[in-house]
């Protein structure tokens, strides 16, 4: 349980860093490429969280209500890559 949690935890940090270091790059493929961290780490977490619901550390209403929050935070996270490399091209 703990080592899942560690690493839970290591991703949702990894998420809002990466974005934060992406605003301090000056290139767009810099800021690019850090957003599609934050997104590889999103993924991670939604996957921590599938595991956590399998072995019954989570119920299915939380892993449900963290999901839709998850797949929210993605569309933005897409949007927010899109608008970046337009805005730089």
């Amino acid at each position: 349980r703990y080592g899942l949690c560690s690493q839970l935890g290591r991703s949702v940090n990894s998420v809002g860093a990466n974005i934060a270091e992406s605003c301090g790059r000056f290139h767009y493929k810099d800021r690019t490429n850090f957003l599609y961290h934050a997104r590889a780490s999103l993924y991670e977490t939604m996957h921590h969280l599938v595991i956590a619901n399998k072995l019954k550390y989570i119920s299915n209403k939380q892993l449900s209500e963290i999901s839709n929050d998850i797949q929210d935070l993605n569309i933005r996270l897409n949007n927010y890559i899109a608008s970046t490399k337009n805005n730089n091209h």
